[in-house]
């Protein structure tokens, strides 16, 4: 069951940052949208991947919330750090629980189902990486000690939103998190 609520959060987009008043509707189906007419699919339809471009190997999204809020997720194709910069959060699979003390991480493979709760007042950023990119990293789920340099370089990755191999400067940014990464 679906509690719905209000809450005001901060959504990243581009260079810049967007204050938007998000709410959560249910009405045969689950959406948020915020005050400014745009919204925000919460599941994504599977797609034939041969009518797919090659996309970016990696993505990143930060949010930021005024209550607690709980995210139950199936497993994705993608691995994911997820980095607490502000308030604590909660990650649970079918076999552990991490409590993420702000500035702390938890790394999730890809194809493991997790949920996460989130302090009132955290922000949360998490990045995004494709299976084909994380052979370096741990198939189980890991807590995270960041580094101020891995701190500094999902910061640029959020101001990109999306690394891309084909591009010289991404695939560098991409190298060096992945390095940092892979001494979990």
């Amino acid at each position: 069951m679906l509690k719905c609520d209000t809450f005001v959060g901060t959504a990243g987009r581009g260079l810049g940052m967007m204050e938007a008043q998000l709410r959560v509707e249910v009405d045969g189906g689950v959406r948020i949208g915020c005050a400014r007419g745009r919204s925000l699919a919460l599941y994504c339809h599977l797609m034939s991947r041969s009518r797919q471009q090659p996309g970016p190997q990696m993505r990143a999204t930060f949010a930021t919330v005024s209550t607690r809020w709980t995210w139950r997720l199936p497993a994705s194709d993608w691995g994911k750090l997820m980095f607490a910069s502000r308030g604590a959060l909660t990650v649970s699979t079918n076999s552990s629980v991490w409590v993420v003390p702000p500035h702390g991480a938890v790394w999730v493979p890809a194809l493991v189902a997790h949920e996460f709760e989130t302090a009132p007042g955290a922000a949360m950023q998490t990045l995004y990486v494709q299976p084909g990119t994380t052979r370096r990293l741990p198939d189980t789920c890991r807590a995270v000690r960041v580094s101020p340099l891995l701190r500094e370089l999902l910061r640029r990755a959020l101001q990109l939103e999306t690394l891309d191999r084909r591009n010289r400067e991404q695939r560098n940014l991409m190298a060096i998190l992945l390095d940092e990464l892979a001494v979990l």
